[in-house]
């Protein structure tokens, strides 16, 4: 059977060719040039003149190029010198869009003459661009200690090893971008809303084909029965939910698709209380038998440097 036909025009297209050599080498190549290379104008070019950064500091949103740069000089401008670790790297492409996700622990020299040393995940969105893989979402985040409300900075995160996925993640059948699109905002709205566990495990997998960097320790979750674990005692107590975005990006090329967003969700518990969250998330998506579903994804809040705390409520809330 054909893995893809557009639903615009009825076009045939060869079916996506999943992790190529070539893709997963020239991806990796990038992951490391970003992890080690204090020069900021020798690897800006890796972002897309679009590109949408999400960074772990308050407020930390870019949005361009030149924004993004500007964001993260002043850290990369302040550093003497670093040794990195990479305990995890798992890549996803189909040829046309990539998803690399990874944990990092650097300890940094700074200029200064203070030591920091930091743990953090990383999610990147690539889409192939005049020939030349540029990221155009990026995510960076710690977890939050869900007991003390501080994010985990120096939690030396430990790999859990290359994920195993269970088959061809894009077989489709694909959709012309343009509708995949509107149909991964309608997937991002749904997940947000979700009024019980098992309904929002739906918006994953299937089976095992999830990486999850969550908000809250421990900070990485495998396969759907995982996420169902972890997530039953806090879904327990919602009463309702709804969500507003302060921003929402998004791409697909018809199976592969990927959404960034920052949003605000009033919560509402079955003892009367609220919450007002202030949640920035990433996936990366596959279309499976119609529907869309997340194989990687981060779900985070930012930190205030000056209190170590993680960032719940949107400013000003």
């Amino acid at each position: 059977m054909m893995a893809a036909m557009l639903a615009a025009g009825g076009a045939v297209q060869a079916a996506p060719v999943m992790n190529a050599p070539d893709d997963v080498k020239a991806i990796t190549a990038i992951e490391l040039d970003l992890a080690q290379n204090l020069d900021l104008k020798e690897v800006i070019h890796h972002y897309a003149d679009h590109a949408v950064a999400l960074d772990l500091v308050s407020p930390g949103i870019y949005q361009g190029r030149r924004a993004i740069y500007n964001g993260f000089a002043p850290l990369t401008q302040s550093i003497k010198s670093l040794k990195f670790v990479l305990p995890e790297l798992n890549i996803v492409s189909d040829g046309t869009m990539a998803c690399a996700a990874s944990d990092l622990h650097l300890d940094m020299a700074m200029k200064s003459g203070a030591a920091w040393p930091v743990s953090f995940r990383q999610l990147d969105v690539y889409r192939k661009i005049g020939g030349q893989w540029q990221i155009i979402q990026q995510q960076i985040s710690v977890p939050m200690d869900p007991k003390t409300g501080l994010a985990a900075m120096n939690a030396a995160p430990e790999s859990r090893g290359k994920m195993q996925w269970s088959g061809d993640l894009f077989a489709g059948p694909a959709v012309s971008p343009a509708a995949a699109r509107a149909q991964i905002r309608s997937w991002t709205v749904g997940d947000a809303v979700a009024p019980s566990v098992d309904l929002a495990s739906t918006f994953y997998g299937p089976g095992g084909d999830v990486l999850d960097y969550d908000e809250s320790l421990p900070g990485e979750l495998r396969g759907v029965q995982e996420f169902k674990t972890f997530y039953a005692p806090l879904f327990a107590g919602i009463k309702s939910a709804r969500v507003t975005f302060q921003l929402f990006t998004d791409d697909s090329d018809g199976v592969f698709g990927a959404q960034s967003s920052v949003q605000n969700i009033p919560v509402t518990m079955d003892d009367g209380s609220t919450h007002d969250l202030y949640l920035r998330q990433t996936d990366c998506l596959h279309r499976v038998d119609g529907k869309w579903t997340t194989f990687m994804e981060m779900l985070s809040f930012p930190v205030d440097m000056k209190t170590g705390k993680s960032v719940m409520t949107a400013p000003g809330g």
